[in-house]
This record gives structure tokens, C-alpha cells and sequence, in this order.
């Protein structure tokens, strides 16, 4: 059985996951360069996600190897936070539309459904 914390950072991926795919829902790569509020969120957002990964890695090993792709968020989480001038915010939106929803599916698949035997 997955432990409480591990439920509450689940969780808190797919609120953050789905407050970031309501703000960019039908915009293009263009509307969302050019809104700089809009991508202050985003990559808040983004981060906060990565941090959650984080945790769950070093706390969960069995509930995150269940994401896919967690290494790539943990590694987009670090870049945001010490590199964030070699992503371009076309590589973030890109990111957004194709990662983030594969994400949020997987985070409530593990939220929904039975333990891994």
C-alpha cells in the first residue's frame, strides 16, 4: 500500500499539472512566449512538480518508477532551477503540451488503481 505522503505529492503533481495545462490550453508556442506572467506560472508550476518528483524519488522508489519519464522532470526541475538560461521558453512550451499530460495520466493511474504486485 502507497503511504500517505506519497498519495499527498501525487496529488499535488496533478493539481499543479492540470493548473499548468488549464493556463496554456489553446495558446500557441507564440502566445505563450510572449506572456511573461503566464510563463513565470508555468515555470513555478514546473518546479514545484520537479520537487514533488524529487521527493517521491528519494522517498518512493516503487510509486515513482510508475511515472514515466521521471527523470526527465527531475532533470527539467534542475535546469529551471540553476541553468534556466539554456531552455528556451519554446522548449518549455513544447514540453508542456507533450510531457505534462503523460504525467498527470500516470500520476492518477497510480492514484487510482491497485498496488503493483
Amino acid at each position: 500500500m502507497m503511504n500517505s505522503r506519497s498519495q499527498t505529492w501525487l496529488t499535488d503533481i496533478v493539481v499543479y499539472g492540470e493548473r499548468t495545462l488549464q493556463k496554456t490550453t489553446g495558446l500557441t508556442s507564440d502566445d505563450y512566449v510572449a506572456n511573461l506572467d503566464l510563463r513565470d506560472i508555468v515555470e513555478r508550476n514546473l518546479l514545484k512538480i520537479g520537487e514533488l518528483v524529487v521527493r517521491l524519488r528519494d522517498h518512493d522508489e516503487e510509486t515513482v518508477s510508475r511515472l514515466a519519464g521521471f527523470r526527465g522532470l527531475i532533470g527539467l526541475r534542475n535546469i529551471l532551477s540553476h541553468d534556466y538560461e539554456s531552455l528556451s521558453d519554446e522548449e518549455v512550451f513544447e514540453l508542456i503540451q507533450r510531457a505534462l499530460p503523460v504525467l498527470i495520466a500516470d500520476a492518477r493511474e497510480v492514484l487510482d488503481g491497485p498496488s503493483p504486485t
